[in-house]
Protein backbone atom coordinates (compact mmCIF):
# COMPACT_ATOMS: atom_id res chain seq x y z
CA UNK A 1 0.00 0.00 0.00
CA UNK A 2 1.71 3.11 -1.21
CA UNK A 3 1.07 6.99 0.38
CA UNK A 4 0.30 9.70 -2.04
CA UNK A 5 2.01 12.04 0.88
CA UNK A 6 5.33 10.19 0.81
CA UNK A 7 5.60 9.98 -3.09
CA UNK A 8 9.10 10.84 -4.10
CA UNK A 9 9.58 14.47 -5.38
CA UNK A 10 13.20 14.73 -6.01
CA UNK A 11 13.35 13.21 -9.84
CA UNK A 12 16.83 11.76 -9.63
CA UNK A 13 15.29 9.66 -6.78
CA UNK A 14 12.15 8.30 -8.21
CA UNK A 15 11.64 4.73 -8.95
CA UNK A 16 9.35 3.44 -12.20
CA UNK A 17 5.32 4.06 -11.26
CA UNK A 18 4.53 0.13 -12.47
CA UNK A 19 6.67 -0.87 -9.49
CA UNK A 20 4.51 1.58 -7.56
CA UNK A 21 1.43 1.02 -8.25
CA UNK A 22 -1.06 -2.46 -8.86
CA UNK A 23 -3.82 -0.98 -11.03
CA UNK A 24 -4.74 1.45 -13.32
CA UNK A 25 -6.77 3.29 -10.86
CA UNK A 26 -3.56 3.95 -8.79
CA UNK A 27 -1.59 4.60 -11.46
CA UNK A 28 -3.57 7.00 -11.96
CA UNK A 29 -3.66 8.46 -9.01
CA UNK A 30 -0.08 8.67 -8.26
CA UNK A 31 0.37 10.43 -11.94
CA UNK A 32 -2.65 13.08 -11.17
CA UNK A 33 -0.87 13.42 -7.45
CA UNK A 34 2.53 14.25 -9.06
CA UNK A 35 0.72 16.66 -11.29
CA UNK A 36 -0.57 18.58 -8.53
CA UNK A 37 2.74 18.41 -6.58
CA UNK A 38 4.26 20.50 -9.54
CA UNK A 39 7.74 20.33 -11.11
CA UNK A 40 11.16 19.97 -9.00
CA UNK A 41 12.67 22.98 -10.19
CA UNK A 42 15.12 24.65 -7.70
CA UNK A 43 16.14 28.33 -8.47
CA UNK A 44 18.39 29.13 -5.41
CA UNK A 45 21.13 26.90 -5.60
CA UNK A 46 24.62 26.96 -6.31
CA UNK A 47 24.62 25.02 -10.54
CA UNK A 48 28.09 23.40 -10.77
CA UNK A 49 30.24 23.69 -13.63
CA UNK A 50 30.87 20.53 -15.80
CA UNK A 51 34.04 20.80 -18.07
CA UNK A 52 33.15 20.16 -21.85
CA UNK A 53 36.60 20.29 -23.88
CA UNK A 54 38.57 23.55 -23.02
CA UNK A 55 35.34 24.93 -21.19
CA UNK A 56 33.19 24.87 -18.22
CA UNK A 57 29.81 24.67 -18.75
CA UNK A 58 26.33 24.56 -15.98
CA UNK A 59 22.78 24.47 -15.96
CA UNK A 60 21.56 27.76 -16.06
CA UNK A 61 17.48 28.98 -15.13
CA UNK A 62 17.22 29.88 -18.78
CA UNK A 63 16.98 25.84 -19.29
CA UNK A 64 13.27 25.95 -17.63
CA UNK A 65 12.01 28.34 -20.43
CA UNK A 66 13.39 25.56 -22.53
CA UNK A 67 10.67 23.10 -20.67
CA UNK A 68 8.17 24.99 -18.37
CA UNK A 69 5.77 22.30 -18.09
CA UNK A 70 8.09 19.47 -18.13
CA UNK A 71 11.57 20.23 -17.31
CA UNK A 72 12.91 19.21 -13.57
CA UNK A 73 16.08 19.60 -12.11
CA UNK A 74 17.77 17.33 -9.97
CA UNK A 75 20.53 18.68 -7.26
CA UNK A 76 22.47 15.28 -6.49
CA UNK A 77 22.58 13.89 -10.38
CA UNK A 78 23.31 17.86 -11.54
CA UNK A 79 20.68 16.59 -14.30
CA UNK A 80 17.08 17.36 -15.92
CA UNK A 81 14.57 14.69 -16.04
CA UNK A 82 11.17 14.99 -18.22
CA UNK A 83 8.42 15.05 -15.86
CA UNK A 84 5.41 14.05 -18.13
CA UNK A 85 7.50 11.56 -20.14
CA UNK A 86 8.03 9.96 -15.98
CA UNK A 87 4.50 9.73 -16.14
CA UNK A 88 2.96 8.54 -19.47
CA UNK A 89 5.75 7.25 -21.38
CA UNK A 90 5.24 3.16 -21.33
CA UNK A 91 8.45 1.81 -22.96
CA UNK A 92 11.79 4.22 -23.44
CA UNK A 93 12.93 3.23 -26.72
CA UNK A 94 14.93 5.67 -28.49
CA UNK A 95 12.60 8.21 -29.56
CA UNK A 96 13.57 11.61 -27.43
CA UNK A 97 16.61 10.06 -26.42
CA UNK A 98 15.54 6.99 -24.50
CA UNK A 99 15.02 6.73 -20.79
CA UNK A 100 17.74 9.75 -20.68
CA UNK A 101 15.22 12.03 -19.59
CA UNK A 102 12.88 9.32 -17.73
CA UNK A 103 15.67 7.73 -15.35
CA UNK A 104 19.19 8.43 -16.20
CA UNK A 105 18.93 12.37 -16.66
CA UNK A 106 20.64 15.25 -19.37
CA UNK A 107 23.89 16.72 -18.23
CA UNK A 108 25.01 18.01 -21.71
CA UNK A 109 24.91 21.31 -20.99
CA UNK A 110 26.91 22.47 -23.97
CA UNK A 111 23.92 20.46 -27.00
CA UNK A 112 20.24 22.37 -26.06
CA UNK A 113 19.43 20.69 -29.44
CA UNK A 114 19.27 17.49 -27.52
CA UNK A 115 16.32 19.31 -25.62
CA UNK A 116 14.21 20.12 -28.67
CA UNK A 117 14.86 16.94 -30.21
CA UNK A 118 13.30 15.09 -27.58
CA UNK A 119 10.30 17.47 -27.49
CA UNK A 120 9.86 16.85 -31.36
CA UNK A 121 6.82 17.19 -33.20
CA UNK A 122 2.87 17.22 -32.35
CA UNK A 123 3.06 13.35 -33.17
CA UNK A 124 6.10 12.81 -30.70
CA UNK A 125 6.22 10.79 -28.27
CA UNK A 126 6.95 13.66 -25.51
CA UNK A 127 3.73 16.02 -26.97
CA UNK A 128 1.57 12.29 -26.54
CA UNK A 129 2.52 12.39 -23.03
CA UNK A 130 2.11 15.95 -22.77
CA UNK A 131 -1.17 15.89 -24.26
CA UNK A 132 -2.04 13.19 -21.49
CA UNK A 133 -0.87 15.12 -18.81
CA UNK A 134 -4.20 18.15 -19.58
CA UNK A 135 -6.39 15.41 -20.20
CA UNK A 136 -5.71 13.83 -16.68
CA UNK A 137 -5.70 17.97 -15.45
CA UNK A 138 -9.18 18.67 -17.04
CA UNK A 139 -11.07 15.39 -15.44
CA UNK A 140 -10.80 17.31 -12.26
CA UNK A 141 -12.16 20.96 -14.44
CA UNK A 142 -15.05 18.41 -15.76
CA UNK A 143 -16.16 17.47 -12.50
CA UNK A 144 -16.55 21.46 -11.13
CA UNK A 145 -18.19 21.87 -14.60
CA UNK A 146 -20.82 19.09 -13.31
CA UNK A 147 -21.34 19.90 -9.55
CA UNK A 148 -21.89 23.06 -11.16
CA UNK A 149 -25.76 21.91 -12.48
CA UNK A 150 -25.84 20.57 -8.72
CA UNK A 151 -28.70 21.91 -6.92
CA UNK A 152 -27.82 25.04 -4.24
CA UNK A 153 -29.48 23.25 -1.52
CA UNK A 154 -27.19 19.94 -1.84
CA UNK A 155 -23.93 22.40 -2.21
CA UNK A 156 -24.81 24.00 0.97
CA UNK A 157 -25.17 20.75 2.48
CA UNK A 158 -22.01 19.52 1.16
CA UNK A 159 -20.81 22.43 2.45
CA UNK A 160 -21.43 22.87 6.14
CA UNK A 161 -20.74 18.71 5.91
CA UNK A 162 -17.10 19.45 5.18
CA UNK A 163 -16.44 22.07 7.52
CA UNK A 164 -17.83 20.07 10.30
CA UNK A 165 -15.40 17.42 9.32
CA UNK A 166 -12.74 20.44 8.96
CA UNK A 167 -13.45 21.88 12.28
CA UNK A 168 -13.64 18.42 14.31
CA UNK A 169 -9.82 17.72 12.46
CA UNK A 170 -8.55 21.46 13.18
CA UNK A 171 -9.70 20.80 17.43
CA UNK A 172 -8.13 17.53 17.44
CA UNK A 173 -4.94 18.80 15.61
CA UNK A 174 -4.49 21.73 17.87
CA UNK A 175 -5.20 19.50 20.74
CA UNK A 176 -2.74 17.35 19.69
CA UNK A 177 -5.76 14.20 19.85
CA UNK A 178 -5.46 10.87 18.43
CA UNK A 179 -8.30 10.91 15.49
CA UNK A 180 -9.31 6.84 15.82
CA UNK A 181 -9.63 4.53 18.42
CA UNK A 182 -9.96 0.32 18.97
CA UNK A 183 -13.41 0.00 18.03
CA UNK A 184 -15.35 2.24 15.16
CA UNK A 185 -18.19 -0.48 14.82
CA UNK A 186 -21.69 1.17 14.88
CA UNK A 187 -22.63 -0.55 18.22
CA UNK A 188 -18.92 0.62 19.73
CA UNK A 189 -20.39 3.28 22.65
CA UNK A 190 -16.76 5.26 22.14
CA UNK A 191 -15.95 5.07 18.46
CA UNK A 192 -12.86 7.23 18.47
CA UNK A 193 -12.30 11.05 18.89
CA UNK A 194 -13.20 12.24 15.15
CA UNK A 195 -16.61 10.16 15.42
CA UNK A 196 -17.54 11.38 18.95
CA UNK A 197 -16.60 14.72 18.24
CA UNK A 198 -18.92 14.70 15.01
CA UNK A 199 -21.67 13.38 16.96
CA UNK A 200 -21.46 16.32 19.41
CA UNK A 201 -21.28 19.05 17.49
CA UNK A 202 -24.45 17.41 15.84
CA UNK A 203 -26.58 16.80 18.61
CA UNK A 204 -25.91 20.36 19.54
CA UNK A 205 -26.59 22.06 16.23
CA UNK A 206 -29.81 21.14 14.33
CA UNK A 207 -28.22 22.27 10.66
CA UNK A 208 -25.19 20.05 10.94
CA UNK A 209 -27.44 17.38 12.36
CA UNK A 210 -29.23 16.84 8.97
CA UNK A 211 -26.39 16.45 7.03
CA UNK A 212 -23.85 14.60 8.80
CA UNK A 213 -23.59 10.92 9.59
CA UNK A 214 -26.69 8.81 8.85
CA UNK A 215 -28.39 11.62 7.20
CA UNK A 216 -26.02 12.42 4.74
CA UNK A 217 -25.22 10.62 1.12
CA UNK A 218 -22.93 7.40 2.08
CA UNK A 219 -20.50 9.14 -0.78
CA UNK A 220 -20.63 12.11 0.73
CA UNK A 221 -20.19 11.46 4.59
CA UNK A 222 -16.73 12.89 5.50
CA UNK A 223 -15.57 10.67 7.76
CA UNK A 224 -13.45 7.99 5.94
CA UNK A 225 -9.53 7.84 7.30
CA UNK A 226 -8.58 8.90 3.94
CA UNK A 227 -10.48 12.01 4.66
CA UNK A 228 -9.24 12.22 7.13
CA UNK A 229 -5.53 12.00 5.98
CA UNK A 230 -6.14 14.47 3.33
CA UNK A 231 -7.77 17.00 5.23
CA UNK A 232 -4.82 16.78 7.69
CA UNK A 233 -2.21 17.03 4.99
CA UNK A 234 -3.71 19.98 3.73
CA UNK A 235 -3.23 21.39 7.90
CA UNK A 236 0.07 20.66 7.87
CA UNK A 237 1.38 21.97 4.12
CA UNK A 238 -0.24 25.41 5.66
CA UNK A 239 0.92 25.50 8.80
CA UNK A 240 4.24 24.54 7.05
CA UNK A 241 3.77 27.33 4.45
CA UNK A 242 3.10 29.83 7.23
CA UNK A 243 6.35 29.18 9.09
CA UNK A 244 9.21 29.17 5.92
CA UNK A 245 6.98 32.17 4.62
CA UNK A 246 7.65 33.92 8.63
CA UNK A 247 11.33 33.05 7.91
CA UNK A 248 11.99 34.16 4.57
CA UNK A 249 9.85 37.76 4.60
CA UNK A 250 12.04 38.46 7.74
CA UNK A 251 15.05 37.25 6.34
CA UNK A 252 15.66 35.38 9.56
CA UNK A 253 18.51 33.15 10.13
CA UNK A 254 17.82 29.64 11.49
CA UNK A 255 18.93 26.46 12.78
CA UNK A 256 18.26 22.80 11.51
CA UNK A 257 17.40 20.25 14.39
CA UNK A 258 17.22 16.53 13.23
CA UNK A 259 16.01 13.98 15.25
CA UNK A 260 16.17 10.13 13.58
CA UNK A 261 13.63 7.42 14.81
CA UNK A 262 11.56 4.30 13.28
CA UNK A 263 8.25 4.18 13.51
CA UNK A 264 5.95 1.59 14.37
CA UNK A 265 5.72 -0.15 11.59
CA UNK A 266 10.07 -0.30 11.71
CA UNK A 267 10.21 2.79 8.75
CA UNK A 268 13.17 4.84 9.03
CA UNK A 269 11.93 8.40 9.48
CA UNK A 270 13.78 11.66 10.46
CA UNK A 271 12.07 15.04 11.93
CA UNK A 272 12.91 18.02 11.07
CA UNK A 273 12.55 21.53 13.87
CA UNK A 274 13.63 25.14 12.86
CA UNK A 275 14.56 26.97 15.49
CA UNK A 276 15.21 30.95 15.60
CA UNK A 277 14.71 34.31 17.01
CA UNK A 278 11.86 36.67 15.68
CA UNK A 279 11.58 40.36 15.88
CA UNK A 280 10.50 40.92 19.36
CA UNK A 281 13.75 38.70 20.03
CA UNK A 282 11.96 35.66 21.26
CA UNK A 283 13.53 32.20 20.50
CA UNK A 284 11.20 30.40 18.43
CA UNK A 285 10.74 26.55 17.92
CA UNK A 286 8.77 25.33 14.96
CA UNK A 287 8.34 21.71 14.19
CA UNK A 288 8.06 21.03 10.64
CA UNK A 289 7.46 17.16 9.62
CA UNK A 290 8.32 14.11 9.64
CA UNK A 291 10.07 12.45 6.38
CA UNK A 292 10.78 9.01 5.75
CA UNK A 293 13.85 7.97 4.28
CA UNK A 294 15.27 4.96 2.96
CA UNK A 295 18.23 4.76 5.92
CA UNK A 296 19.37 6.44 8.45
CA UNK A 297 22.99 6.94 7.05
CA UNK A 298 24.66 10.82 6.40
CA UNK A 299 24.33 10.72 2.77
CA UNK A 300 20.70 9.87 2.56
CA UNK A 301 19.52 12.32 5.30
CA UNK A 302 21.73 14.88 3.68
CA UNK A 303 19.62 13.96 0.48
CA UNK A 304 16.20 14.29 2.63
CA UNK A 305 17.40 17.58 3.95
CA UNK A 306 18.44 18.80 0.40
CA UNK A 307 15.15 18.09 -1.41
CA UNK A 308 13.31 20.08 1.57
CA UNK A 309 14.70 22.95 1.19
CA UNK A 310 14.52 23.07 -2.63
CA UNK A 311 10.86 21.92 -2.42
CA UNK A 312 9.78 25.31 -0.25
CA UNK A 313 12.46 27.56 -1.63
CA UNK A 314 15.49 27.56 1.60
CA UNK A 315 18.71 28.89 0.69
CA UNK A 316 21.71 27.12 3.07
CA UNK A 317 22.96 30.64 3.82
CA UNK A 318 20.21 31.02 5.81
CA UNK A 319 21.11 28.14 7.75
CA UNK A 320 23.08 29.55 11.26
CA UNK A 321 23.55 26.01 13.03
CA UNK A 322 22.31 22.86 12.98
CA UNK A 323 21.80 19.97 16.03
CA UNK A 324 21.68 16.11 15.65
CA UNK A 325 20.18 14.04 18.67
CA UNK A 326 20.32 9.88 18.38
CA UNK A 327 22.30 10.43 14.91
CA UNK A 328 26.24 10.13 15.39
CA UNK A 329 26.49 9.46 11.86
CA UNK A 330 24.98 12.98 10.65
CA UNK A 331 27.84 14.48 12.19
CA UNK A 332 30.57 13.45 9.48
CA UNK A 333 27.84 15.91 7.50
CA UNK A 334 29.77 18.94 10.39
CA UNK A 335 32.93 17.40 10.48
CA UNK A 336 33.32 17.81 6.42
CA UNK A 337 31.33 21.41 6.74
CA UNK A 338 34.18 22.24 8.80
CA UNK A 339 36.70 21.25 6.84
CA UNK A 340 34.79 23.23 3.95
CA UNK A 341 35.11 26.54 5.95
CA UNK A 342 38.44 26.09 7.39
CA UNK A 343 40.28 24.96 4.68
CA UNK A 344 39.07 27.44 1.36
CA UNK A 345 41.23 27.21 -1.83
CA UNK A 346 44.27 28.99 -0.26
CA UNK A 347 44.40 27.35 2.42
CA UNK A 348 45.02 24.44 0.54
CA UNK A 349 47.01 25.61 -2.06
CA UNK A 350 49.53 26.48 0.92
CA UNK A 351 49.25 23.44 2.21
CA UNK A 352 50.32 21.87 -0.69
CA UNK A 353 53.16 24.02 -1.27
CA UNK A 354 54.39 23.51 2.16
CA UNK A 355 54.72 19.42 1.55
CA UNK A 356 57.64 20.42 -0.27
CA UNK A 357 59.82 21.04 2.75
CA UNK A 358 58.75 17.89 4.15
CA UNK A 359 62.13 16.26 4.94
CA UNK A 360 60.77 12.19 4.93
CA UNK A 361 62.77 9.77 3.09
CA UNK A 362 65.79 12.64 2.21
CA UNK A 363 63.31 15.08 1.12
CA UNK A 364 61.51 13.49 -1.98
CA UNK A 365 58.71 15.37 -2.02
CA UNK A 366 61.29 18.31 -2.56
CA UNK A 367 59.32 20.58 -5.46
CA UNK A 368 61.20 24.12 -6.60
CA UNK A 369 57.97 25.11 -8.45
CA UNK A 370 56.36 25.27 -5.29
CA UNK A 371 58.41 26.73 -3.15
CA UNK A 372 58.36 29.80 -5.48
CA UNK A 373 54.90 29.72 -5.63
CA UNK A 374 54.63 29.58 -1.13
CA UNK A 375 57.07 32.24 -1.34
CA UNK A 376 54.69 34.50 -3.30
CA UNK A 377 51.78 34.35 -0.24
CA UNK A 378 54.47 36.15 2.01
CA UNK A 379 55.88 39.11 -0.45
CA UNK A 380 56.96 41.03 2.82
CA UNK A 381 59.26 38.24 3.81
CA UNK A 382 60.31 37.42 0.26
CA UNK A 383 60.65 40.57 -2.07
CA UNK A 384 60.18 39.74 -5.62
CA UNK A 385 63.62 40.22 -6.59
CA UNK A 386 64.80 38.28 -4.21
CA UNK A 387 62.28 35.44 -5.81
Amino acid sequence: MFNLDELEIDPGLRIPINKICCTDKQNEEVQRAYLLKGLCQPKDHNFLFTLFGDKKRRFTLEWYKEGPSWMEYNVAKDCIFCLNSYLFKTDYGDQAGGEVFVSKGFNNWKDKAKVKKHVGDHSSTHNQCHAKCVDLINQRQHIDVNLACVSKKAKLDYRICLNTSIDCIRFLLHQGLAFRGHDKSVESENQDNFMELLKFLSNHNDDIKKVVLENALKNHQMTAPNIQRELTSVYAHLTTKKIIAEIVRDKQLFSLLVDESRDMAMKEQMTIVFRYVDKICCVIERFIRVVHVKNTSAKSLKIAIDVFFVKHGLSLKSLWGRGYDGGSNMRVLDNIQELNNRFDDVNMRLLQCMSSLDPSNSFVAFNKDRLLEFAKFYPTDFPQHDI
